[in-house]
């Protein structure tokens, strides 16, 4: 049975491909009861061309926000 069922693979198989895995990382920590800092990670290399960003409730207020910095394979902004 293996050796049909290799044989069977060996002459039907095809090559398979996937796109590439390029997580982004959303990063929340609490400071205080009211106060949270956001870190956002990107790959450096994009797997498609529409941007991936966070998005916040309209109730969240950005006070601050660090410019992106290349960290490794990755950019790092601070919210």
């Amino acid at each position: 049975m293996r050796a049909w069922l290799l044989l069977f693979s060996l002459l039907f198989g095809t090559d398979a491909a996937a796109h590439r895995f390029a997580p982004s990382l959303l990063e929340v920590t609490q400071l205080s009861a009211t106060t949270f800092n956001a870190t956002w990670k990107t790959p450096l290399q994009k797997v498609s061309a529409t941007p991936i960003e966070p998005r916040f409730p309209a109730a969240c207020e950005i006070t601050s926000a660090s410019p992106w910095i290349q960290e490794g394979t990755g950019e790092l902004k601070q919210i």
